[in-house]
């Protein structure tokens, strides 16, 4: 069950979308940008191009910032950046933002084109503004060009040989290339130039990111942490993540992370609580016994994930279920989305996003956890209090164990139409081996006439069907290109069976699960009935295309990038796949590629059910 918990607590705190955690005045960004925009351009009329071009650079990233608030508002963002542009066409900052418009807005060949045409405009009106190229960089690496990226990022460091954010950029094609011999001839030069520049500690990062031993890691990270000024914090961040997370590091591990986080910047939340998750990982694999002693140690921290943690282990692993249920309770007691801001939900969120976090965390994760417990030492009162409340929560997260748990605890209270209704609720989400048995022996018992192995599977299967069917909502409708340039419109698949997999290339469980679905594939490739799709959220085609063409894949790929149907669906983590009927209902919905599970047979068996499906 601890392996349960985690994985939970990943799916909530590391799929979930990122904003600010703090107020700030956009009204005051917006005038700062606007000011330094007005000094630089003064400024390159009067001659002084290298300060002019500094003013304009801040101004485009106070602009930056500014857009970055007010995403959710991107239409109206345009008639400013329009407005401005108006008052003064020869801005190469105003153009830019006009092209960063419809690159954050309209994701398409249109939209793209018009981006590019305002970048080359801002580079027209200034050849040396740098962001323009840069620009460009980026938008090629979108569309799948890295050739062309790399012509710009080189054209940048032509004009200014100490803009070192394009040789990072550079650098970063080259390493994802697995071209290690360039990029490092890049990373050199940046720390040559200078080894206490933010620059050259990201180029240290980089290098340790291409390290393979523990030691040689340690080693850059050493290095980045004596010779950096400005990012302690990140480097502290992945030293500490090397530290805490690593199967085989030296016995002294947790003696560095102590020593870090008593330093200077452990006096920084995020530090310091990092920190103490890696102690946690460290104890938990080389002495389990001085877990006790931990969670005392961090039980004024006011960290509800790692209360969790710890209860879970104490009572699950330590069998101590009592001692257990003091952090679990004390999690409980403190999650609110201040604590969750402080202790987990580190870097940049909006309140409203915490409100929401906190609320899937203390409902969803340790009210289980604390229902598991009590009905394990029988305190059925307290167990139902936490599991309905865990339930309607982790339901829309397709989570069931709490529904499970609750058919337990009914089942023993001997309220067995109580557990027939949760066990069905869970196993509609889910299957489940334990909670199938107990509803297979609940029917027979309710049912005297219901005996035999069939007549009771049948039963259930009815259950199942009649709880989905009051629970499937009509698959939204929408029309995508194909990669193959054909148009694909939902509508028009009524009578058939659809399977709509959300992915991309760049999503790992995405990619682990594709053998796996391409056998699914090819299992009904003669039956008409049956349609797959595979919808891709954010790429190019040519993106696309390269990674089918390499891997061999031939499967239909829709192209999502620039619409709206993956919030449509409601669709926050990749890989899902909804599974829609003849009627177009969505009967199933799966989050996630948990590698131990057959998503062959479940796809399967879930697929002949709704080609059997006559309602």
């Amino acid at each position: 069950m601890k392996t349960k918990i985690i994985s939970l607590i990943v799916f909530l705190f590391f799929f979930s979308a990122n904003s600010f955690a703090q107020t700030i005045n956009v009204d005051s960004l917006f005038s700062a940008a606007l000011e330094h925009h007005s000094i630089g351009m003064t400024l390159l009329k009067s001659g002084d191009k290298k300060a002019g071009l500094k003013e304009l650079y801040q101004s485009a990233s106070d602009f930056r910032d500014y857009r970055y608030w007010l995403s959710e508002k991107l239409d109206s963002l345009k008639n400013v950046f329009e407005g401005l542009l108006k008052k003064e066409p020869q801005s190469p900052v105003y153009n830019s933002q006009m092209g960063n418009w419809f690159i954050s807005k309209q994701r398409d060949s249109v939209g793209f084109a018009k981006a590019k045409n305002y970048f080359e405009k801002a580079i027209s009106i200034e050849p040396n503004y740098v962001l323009g190229y840069m620009s460009l960089a980026g938008l090629a690496q979108q569309q799948g060009n890295s050739g062309e990226a790399i012509i710009q990022f080189q054209k940048v460091i032509e004009i200014d040989s100490t803009y070192y954010q394009a040789y990072l950029y550079l650098a970063s094609i080259y390493k994802r290339a697995e071209m290690f011999d360039k990029a490092n001839v890049l990373w050199q030069k940046i720390i040559q130039a200078d080894s206490t520049s933010e620059s050259s500690t990201w180029a240290m990062l980089d290098i340790f990111d291409t390290k393979k031993t523990f030691d040689e890691k340690y080693s850059v990270l050493q290095a980045a942490l004596r010779l950096t000024k400005d990012l302690k914090i990140a480097v502290s961040q992945r030293l500490l993540s090397l530290l805490g997370h690593t199967k085989d590091v030296p016995d002294s591990a947790e003696i560095m992370i102590r020593k870090i986080i008593s330093s200077e910047n452990g006096k920084l939340r995020e530090i310091k609580q990092r920190g103490l998750s890696g102690i946690l990982n460290i104890i938990s694999r080389k002495n389990r016994n001085r877990i006790p002693e931990f969670a005392e140690e961090i039980y004024s921290e006011q960290n509800p994930l790692l209360l969790l943690q710890v209860g879970t282990f104490i009572a699950d692993s330590l069998n101590n279920v009592t001692l257990g249920l003091k952090y679990l309770e004390k999690a409980y007691d403190i999650t609110t989305p201040e604590s969750v801001y402080e202790t987990i939900a580190f870097g940049k969120y909006d309140l409203k996003w915490l409100s929401g976090t906190a609320e899937r965390f203390k409902y969803g994760s340790v009210a289980l956890a604390l229902g598991e417990k009590y009905y394990k030492q029988k305190d059925y009162d307290k167990a139902l209090k936490f599991l309905l409340e865990s339930a309607p929560v982790n339901e829309k997260q397709k989570y069931p164990p709490a529904h499970y748990q609750l058919g337990y605890v009914y089942k023993d209270l001997g309220k067995k139409e109580d557990a027939v209704k949760w066990l069905v609720k869970g196993l509609v989400i889910k299957n489940d081996a334990k909670a199938r048995q107990t509803l297979e022996k609940l029917i027979s018992e309710l049912n005297p006439d219901v005996k035999d192995e069939f007549a009771v599977s049948k039963t259930i299967e009815k259950l199942l069907r009649d709880e989905r069917m009051k629970n499937s909502s009509l698959a939204a409708d929408f029309t995508l290109p194909s990669l193959k340039n054909e148009k694909v419109q939902l509508s028009k698949l009524k009578d058939k069976v659809v399977i709509l997999d959300f992915w991309a290339t760049w999503c790992g469980p995405c990619i682990g699960e594709l053998p796996k679905l391409v056998k699914l594939y090819e299992e009904y490739s003669k039956n008409s009935n049956v349609v797959f799709y595979n919808i891709d959220v954010d790429e190019q085609p040519k993106i696309i295309q390269e990674f089918m063409t390499k891997k061999g894949y031939s499967f239909n790929v829709l192209l999502a990038s620039g619409t709206d149907v993956q919030k449509q669906y409601g669709v926050e983590a990749i890989p899902t796949k909804f599974l829609v009927d003849k009627k177009g209902r969505i009967q199933f919905k799966h989050i996630g590629a948990p590698p131990n599970e057959d998503v062959v047979e479940q796809l399967s068996k879930e697929i002949d059910e709704l080609l059997q499906l006559d309602e």
